[in-house]
């Protein structure tokens, strides 16, 4: 028993440009994360809260920056697949080009 792979050439370029949109809206709330500080906090009652929240804020912006570069790196993979896939189509092409006339 074989395994078969079903191959469509339209499918991986299309799959990297969302992943490259999506890696732009990550690069984007973690460009602008640090406007969710919350300056003042220190109200007696709120204090603790607020000063648990400020601390997530940096690991926000952290993890949306790892997250554009693997959405990045997927993008990559993605048009690297889409290059061989379309050069090994090609070789075949020649290959075979004159054997089915």
């Amino acid at each position: 028993m074989t395994a078969q792979v079903d191959y469509n050439p339209g499918f991986f370029l299309p799959q990297a440009h969302a992943w490259v949109e999506q890696s732009n809206v990550m690069g984007t709330a973690a460009a602008e994360s640090s406007a969710l500080q919350i300056n003042g906090g220190g109200v007696w009652p709120f204090a603790g809260a607020v000063d648990a929240y400020n601390k997530l804020v940096p690991m926000f912006s952290t993890l949306c920056t790892q997250g554009q570069q693997q959405m990045i790196a997927i993008c990559d993979a993605l048009c690297t697949a889409a290059k061989q896939y379309g050069a090994t189509e090609q070789q075949l092409i020649q290959a075979s080009d004159g054997v089915f006339h």
